[in-house]
């Protein structure tokens, strides 16, 4: 299925490259941690006159308090026991790994609570040059 339209009649501004159409007929949710102002701005600038943008909040690794917040205190530490004995030697890397899991599962709730049947979930470090 090809959601890109590549009618004649786009707005301006939202051409790429080859003289597609890049318009989505569904909105888009980008990751970004709270601190990263510089990728928010530059997803907003690159994607934000293409795009219905909805900016989703990243969860850190390194946050335990965020990551008890969206996963109980019980998940919490499972994942803890998991990650001290089964992946003793790269903690910080599990850590991340999770944090990012979340962080696509929280935005997935997120927009389905907004009512969304399709949407695009991507963090704010795509690149233009890959599409």
């Amino acid at each position: 299925m090809n959601f890109f339209q590549t009618s004649g009649h786009a707005k301006e501004g939202t051409h790429l490259f080859g003289g597609i159409d890049y318009k989505l007929p569904f909105p888009v949710y980008y990751i970004n941690m709270n601190g990263s102002e510089d990728r928010r701005q530059r997803t907003e600038l690159l994607f934000g006159n293409l795009w219905d943008l909805r900016r989703s909040p990243a969860v850190a690794g390194s946050d335990s308090e965020a990551l008890m917040e969206l996963m109980g205190v019980d998940n919490y530490q499972r994942t803890a026991n998991y990650i001290q004995h089964e992946r003793y030697d790269d903690e910080d890397v599990a850590w991340n790994e999770a944090g990012c899991t979340l962080s696509h599962l929280n935005t997935i709730r997120k927009a389905y609570l907004d009512s969304n049947e399709v949407v695009m979930v991507m963090e704010d470090d795509v690149s233009p040059a890959l599409m």
